[in-house]
């Protein structure tokens, strides 16, 4: 059984094959909504019996839990929290791991912003962001008040 919550048309308990991947979990609860962030969630992993799967929204910054999880979900958890960083980061500076404390950014958003600024140089404006694939208006919106171009 596996949880699934979240940005998913049908959240709720779902009984899967053992050793099932998220994307099963997710097809079964109706599928990604529009407003799902498809980065933020590794649909090739497995699950195991009891987990939760949860699907967050794009940019969505997901609070600690308010209750303890359970001993399966102590060394696994689904929803990527972020804490944005106290001082603005240096977008042509910043490192992969930097990044990803950003609201919206997760492991795989921030190694294509590295990779896309080693192979064209400096970004000048936080505009260009919309270049590297995944980054949206929305995001960079989002993003925009931690970051700093020089």
């Amino acid at each position: 059984m596996v949880y699934v919550v979240g940005a998913v048309a049908h959240p709720g308990l779902y009984a899967l094959a053992d050793g099932a991947r998220a994307a099963e979990a997710v097809r079964r609860a109706g599928g990604l909504l529009p407003a799902a962030d498809p980065m933020a969630i590794n649909l090739a992993e497995r699950l195991s019996d009891g987990e939760e799967l949860a699907v967050v929204r794009l940019g969505e910054i997901v609070p600690a839990r308010a209750r303890a999880p359970s001993r399966t979900r102590q060394r696994r958890s689904r929803s990527v929290t972020h804490t944005a960083p106290a001082a603005p980061i240096e977008l042509n500076a910043a490192d992969a791991a930097s990044l990803e404390r950003l609201p919206g950014i997760g492991p795989t958003l921030a190694a294509r912003i590295v990779a896309y600024r080693e192979l064209n140089g400096p970004f000048g404006s936080l505009d260009e962001l919309a270049d590297v694939a995944g980054m949206t208006d929305r995001r960079i919106e989002q993003v925009s008040p931690f970051l700093l171009v020089h």
